[in-house]
């Protein structure tokens, strides 16, 4: 079940996960090796087995470090929040994670600038992954995603899926011991009119959907309140229908789900 909160109405939501994150499970299909396969022609009191264990002072090839992966064995607890100014809603932001304790939060609208610390809007036990708006003279100040990571997992920024510029997205991926890397991306589209805004989207997730052996997460907003999942159309005068349907055809491509399909509180909840 994914959480997400409504910071307006001060209510959490719920939604049913449509997989199941234990589903993505890589076993690894080589056996382990144990002394007793070793083969007895050759045994460990032998030189030559003695041989193959000493190790030369210098090689061709370096020793290849080993992978930080996380190791958890329970279900992964995810939060989606437009916070419409994280800074203002301090104390809700922090009852909400004391209430659920999310592994994951995928951040809106979060209106944070370069000045303000990690440290000054999160517990210090999570991670922060942040793309905050840039201010222009066509643009005002709001805006800005984040992803919030708990450190106990093993969790890094995915800089070759970096946005173009002036699109409001981030991502993060995490290491999870026998479990396919997961990719992770906050999403904010400001307008349903901004076909930019969409189009990158479209073409960062196409990108991400290549990477093999891995699993995508999509959280955020992105205004789109034309589309009834329910039964996959668009409702009655629905504005900008063509910038829906580019929409659904990108999840439809990428073979991407939406999750939170029914409205729980208020008409645009």
């Amino acid at each position: 079940m994914i959480s997400w909160h409504c910071i307006i109405c001060d209510k959490p939501n719920y939604s049913t996960v449509l997989f199941d994150l234990h589903s993505i499970d890589s076993p690894n299909p080589f056996a382990s090796l144990y002394i007793g396969d070793i083969n007895q022609s050759n045994p460990p009191s032998s030189p030559d087995y003695q041989n193959q264990n000493i190790k030369p002072l210098h090689a061709s090839t370096p020793i290849r470090k080993k992978t930080r992966v996380s190791s958890f064995n329970k279900p992964l607890r995810v939060l989606n929040i437009n916070f419409q100014s994280i800074k203002n809603k301090q104390h809700l932001v922090n009852n909400i994670i004391d209430s659920t304790k999310p592994d994951i939060i995928f951040g809106t609208e979060t209106w944070l600038n370069p000045k303000i610390k990690d440290v000054e809007i999160f517990p210090d036990n999570y991670k922060l992954y942040r793309n905050d708006r840039k201010k222009t003279e066509t643009d005002k100040e709001g805006g800005g995603v984040l992803i919030a990571i708990k450190k106990e997992l093993i969790s890094s920024e995915v800089y070759e899926l970096a946005p173009p510029d002036k699109t409001e997205m981030v991502w993060a991926k995490v290491d999870i011991v026998g479990s396919k890397t997961l990719y992770l991306s906050s999403f904010y589209n400001p307008r349903t009119s901004d076909e930019t805004s969409l189009k990158n989207f479209d073409l960062m997730i196409r990108k991400a959907t290549q990477i093999k052996n891995s699993t995508l997460i999509i959280g955020g907003d992105f205004n789109l309140p034309g589309w009834d999942w329910n039964n996959r159309s668009l409702k009655p005068n629905t504005t900008y229908p063509h910038l829906h349907y580019f929409f659904g055809n990108s999840l439809d491509d990428t073979c991407l789900t939406q999750i939170v399909d029914v409205l729980h509180v208020r008409q645009y909840s």
